[in-house]
């Protein structure tokens, strides 16, 4: 009696269970997931690009604006110069703000981070799929490893 109130059926191991095999299906989806992440990483890396030459666009501008200024100093008049410094120096300091609010330099990392893991992702499918259906892990243990690891990367990276 004990052990009935204790053991439902819920609770017990199905004893005929066989681990899930691998077809087409289950191999076709991991493929599915593997071109997504190609997909993504490519992005990540154009979208990091684009953040990197902003960065270096707004950086150089800060740096070469206040040196115009001091090249100036000697090709201008007084009256005229003291306005053309302050427009210059007002640019810049504009330009700086901006740089440091969007903050490019942070999002060129981030975005580099992403698909460097996007294409990590890539290549343990790869190595995965390289290798003979009965050397794998189990199908359904594999499955759910990338699912994981897939939407923990579609959770965590920044967005494109």
């Amino acid at each position: 009696m004990e052990n009935d109130s204790t053991d439902t059926i819920s609770s017990q191991d199905d004893e005929e269970r066989r681990e899930l095999l691998w077809s087409s299906k289950i191999e076709n989806l991991i493929q599915d997931w593997k071109e997504s992440c190609a997909q993504l990483s490519e992005k990540h890396t154009i979208v990091g690009k684009r953040k990197k030459q902003g960065y270096y666009v707004l950086s150089l501008f800060c740096i070469i604006l206040p040196f115009c200024t001091a090249f100036l100093s000697e090709l201008l008049p007084n009256d005229i110069l003291s306005t053309s410094k302050t427009i210059i120096l007002f640019v810049s300091s504009c330009l700086s703000a901006l740089n440091t609010f969007l903050n490019f330099g942070k999002a060129h990392a981030e975005h580099n981070f992403a698909s460097f893991k996007y294409a990590e992702l890539i290549h343990e499918i790869d190595s995965i799929l390289v290798k003979p259906k009965a050397d794998r892990m189990q199908a359904d243990l594999q499955l759910e490893i990338i699912k994981n690891r897939y939407e923990l990367l579609n959770k965590t990276c920044i967005d494109v």
